[in-house]
């Protein structure tokens, strides 16, 4: 995490921000009350981005399935839609949010990796992430969801307002990379060191 500051010109007048600027990984939930930009990757995973408009608290999660179905400590990771999705409205609510103001944006479930019958992870996630979000009544504003690119998300949890580019093809095959090796880890479960 690192900060910087930003100017901006408000009727006239200078104004002065301390921003913070976070990268959010696979299994990752962030929250922030305070302005930050917060940024993430992805290719089949999906974020939802929260937000509270009165309040001014936005929050991203990362994850890689809808569900931990493998149980024990694993399943019950926020690499997993169910989890990554409490954790997320919890912390939003711990910082200030009122859950009834709470507005998302969420992106990414694309078909980035190879070879996986339908539906894919990607087709998964944003199928469980519609159906949470209906659950909980929490509005969808926006959205953007699968296609064969990967994206490079940055959220202004000050603002709400999110930014979105795909990404080119080395920076595609990393995001692939890692995906594969998180789902080779889910598969082989935990593993006993030597």
């Amino acid at each position: 995490m690192e900060r910087f500051i930003v100017l901006a010109a408000v009727k006239g007048v200078l104004l002065k921000h301390d921003v913070i600027r976070e990268s959010v990984t696979l299994g990752d939930v962030s929250v922030h009350s305070r302005p930050a930009i917060l940024q993430t990757l992805l290719g089949s995973c999906v974020s939802a981005c929260l937000f509270d408009p009165v309040a001014r608290i936005g929050g991203i999660n990362h994850f890689l399935l809808p569900d931990g179905s493998s149980g024990g400590s694993a399943g019950k990771s926020a690499r997993f839609g169910i989890h990554a999705m409490e954790i997320l409205i919890y912390r939003m609510l711990e910082s200030g949010a009122d859950k009834r103001r709470l507005v998302a944006k969420a992106f990414g479930g694309a078909n980035v990796l190879p070879g996986i019958s339908s539906p894919t992870a990607g087709e998964q996630n944003v199928a469980f992430l519609k159906s949470f979000l209906a659950k909980e009544k929490v509005h969808m504003v926006s959205h953007r969801f699968g296609g064969v690119c990967a994206l490079q998300l940055h959220f202004h949890t000050c603002s709400g307002r999110a930014f979105i580019r795909p990404l080119c093809k080395e920076k595609q095959q990393q995001v692939v990379q890692v995906e594969k090796l998180a789902f080779l880890d889910l598969h082989m479960g935990e593993l006993t060191p030597y």
